[in-house]
């Protein structure tokens, strides 16, 4: 099981940058948060250390994400279109 273990923001560019990592530090994961606003990036700091609750309650719904180092966005599952009856 994967904890954040840090998140930083550029402002400019609007990406938050979250970093995973197990407990024993062994594995570790970078993802990329598109478009995410200063002040969310402020309340998940305030959250700490219930960082993973902000993320996943309020950016990884409506936010695209990727590996850093990826080249393409992935949509979150809540922007994805509804399926044709």
């Amino acid at each position: 099981m994967l904890f954040v273990c840090s998140c930083t923001h550029d402002p400019v560019t609007r990406v938050l940058t979250v970093r995973f990592c197990s407990p024993s530090k062994e594995q570790r994961l970078a993802l990329e948060y598109r478009d995410v606003d200063a002040e969310l990036h402020r309340r998940m700091l305030a959250a700490r250390p219930h960082w993973q609750r902000v993320l996943e309650r309020e950016i990884a719904p409506t936010h695209a994400v990727r590996r850093v180092g990826e080249h393409s966005w992935r949509e979150p599952a809540a922007a994805a279109p509804a399926p044709a009856h």
